[in-house]
């Protein structure tokens, strides 16, 4: 994505005007006047950062809105790998499963022992792992609920990623570290630190040859894998850094942040921002389609899609 692109907002579930991109005005198109709203929807906005277009539907054609009734929003969001099944965790401790087609409840996971923040289903969808404030990651099989497999405890965890061939699982937590786990025995492989804070959010790249780690330190550190040299640190959240995802083809990377509010996509390559949007409420997870360029946000308003278009 380049600066010029397009990128579309569906799905909004905020007030009408309070999603705007980062630090620029809203609803003027590029030579000054506003733009005329187009039928069907409730605004639009145009700015010159990446020509953002901002369009929000009303709510009822977005499928996904039962989570919006739990207080605290939701934590962490994740699909299945062949896009059927959407996964969300939130305050209230169980972990969910819908169709993501038609927003239905398929089933629910129970046995953390306090708030989830977290979770990612294996490449083959298969497994979910959900990471919890309880300090531990439980790895479960989706069809029937059991779990599959518990790895140590650590401090406060907040965040899961498997790798790619789903031999390897990442966790984050609260003692600033990101932990390497082996998925079959829960045996523990490496541990990456450098984070001065929490860390909040980790994703593999497609490839598994990267591992993206997010924090309270408002930094976004990109390590290799094989090594566990950290290759690139990225700036320019405000606060705290909840969460991150590669795009299908690993060229992009998503954060989102719980303070400024705002979901930034980076060029991997050259750790440049190439757009940034900020809405009304705290962000805490995103995640991309397997297939098309459509990222889900988890926050405390609830659930956003965003449709984004090079």
């Amino acid at each position: 994505m380049n600066v010029g692109d397009q990128v579309e907002v569906m799905g909004c579930y905020v007030d009408a005007g309070s999603a705007e991109p980062c630090g620029l005005p809203r609803s003027r198109s590029p030579d000054g006047p506003e733009r005329p709203e187009p039928s069907g929807w409730r605004n639009t906005c145009s700015i010159q950062l990446s020509s953002i277009i901002v369009r929000r539907p009303p709510l009822r054609t977005h499928p996904v809105t039962p989570h919006q009734i739990f207080p605290g929003g939701v934590s962490g969001i994740a699909f299945a790998p062949d896009g059927a099944l959407l996964a969300s965790v939130s305050n209230d401790e169980p972990v969910r499963i819908w169709d993501a087609l038609t927003g239905d409840l398929q089933s629910t996971f129970t046995g953390h022992t306090g708030m989830l923040t977290n979770l990612a289903f294996s490449p083959d969808g298969a497994l979910l792992a959900s990471a919890g404030n309880d300090g531990m990651v439980r790895i479960w099989e989706v069809k029937s609920g059991t779990i599959h497999a518990t790895p140590s405890r650590h401090i406060g965890v907040t965040a899961v990623a498997f790798s790619p061939d789903g031999l390897r699982l990442a966790s984050a937590g609260g003692d600033e570290t990101v932990r390497l786990w082996e998925v079959t025995s829960g045996a523990a492989r490496a541990i990456l630190t450098g984070h001065a804070g929490w860390v909040h959010g980790v994703a593999f790249s497609p490839d598994g040859t990267l591992l993206a780690s997010a924090s309270s330190d408002m930094k976004i550190r990109i390590w290799d894998v094989a090594t566990s040299g950290l290759l690139a640190s990225l700036a320019g959240h405000t606060g705290t850094v909840n969460g991150l995802a590669f795009s299908s083809d690993g060229s992009l990377l998503s954060s989102v942040g719980e303070h400024d509010h705002s979901i930034r996509v980076w060029d991997v390559a050259g750790g440049t921002c190439t757009a940034a949007l900020r809405v009304a409420a705290p962000l805490f997870g995103c995640a991309w389609h397997p297939r098309k360029q459509t990222i889900a946000l988890a926050g405390a308003a609830g659930i956003y899609l965003l449709n984004y278009q090079s």
